[in-house]
């Protein structure tokens, strides 16, 4: 019975300790957790649209995608190729690459890789797109004619991959 009691006062010393301990704990941490708005080594969104500096790297951005990671870039896994393959307009000599040889046999899998990394990006550009027209019409500080400049590259950029989506494979 005297152990019951002990373990009984000790336990309620326990909740005690930890209902005075913890709120203080949680509560010291909120300066450390709270963000600057906006960081200061980056632009806000509307910020981006003040200048036609920022605009244009903005485009850069989106140029450099189209580069290196969209469906349009020049790799062996670019559109050009491995549809020139699936189109037989190409040979494959080697058979060390298994992601080609899927599109020279015309079995290539919904599942693919190569496929869901050209919608996945080419969507993001989409976006990318229409954040900047969204930015473009709604600036206050442009001028007109930087404004029909910005707004003719991103109706481009959105009517070619609209384009380029109609096209091959689906």
């Amino acid at each position: 019975m005297n152990i019951l009691y002990i373990n009984t006062k000790t336990f309620k010393m326990l909740w005690v300790t930890l209902i005075l301990i913890i709120p203080p704990v949680f509560n010291s941490c909120e300066d450390f957790v709270e963000v600057d708005s906006p960081p200061n080594n980056q632009l806000n969104g509307s910020d981006v649209f003040e200048n036609a500096d920022t605009v244009d790297a903005a485009f850069a951005h989106i140029y450099s995608q189209l580069r290196e990671n969209a469906f349009t870039d020049g790799s062996i896994s670019g559109l050009s190729y491995l549809m020139g393959h699936y189109a037989d307009e190409l040979t494959l000599y080697s058979g060390s690459l298994p992601s080609v040889k899927t599109y020279t046999n015309n079995t290539v899998l919904p599942s693919d890789y190569t496929i869901k990394k050209w919608w996945d990006t080419s969507y993001n550009l989409i976006y990318a797109t229409n954040s900047i027209l969204e930015g473009v019409e709604n600036s206050t500080t442009l001028t007109l004619d930087e404004k029909s400049r910005f707004l003719g590259e991103a109706y481009f950029l959105r009517g070619i991959y609209s384009f380029l989506f109609s096209k091959p494979l689906w």
